[in-house]
């Protein structure tokens, strides 16, 4: 599986907001949904898919910054809800 592949199912997986991405990308959303999908005649630069792999990493780095969860907070809030 491609690098450009990869990225794609993780797009639709999570459902990211390609115009917010295509925005950040600095191109038009159809030029991005395009190249990101391999429609013919449509392909990112290799300087654009560094880019979308740096949002991409961006974004991992923000969601580690919520993945400090205590183990005991944890516990405490799984214990408190309903069954």
């Amino acid at each position: 599986m491609s690098n450009l592949q990869a990225i794609n199912e993780i797009i639709i997986k999570w459902k990211l907001n390609q115009s917010f991405l295509s925005e950040k990308m600095g191109m038009p959303k159809t030029s991005f949904v395009k190249s990101l999908n391999g429609q013919q005649y449509y392909k990112f630069t290799d300087e654009q898919l560094n880019k979308l792999k740096g949002i991409l990493v961006e974004l991992r780095a923000d969601l580690e910054t919520i993945d400090d969860i205590d183990f005991n907070d944890a516990l405490r809030i799984i214990a408190q809800k309903e069954v």
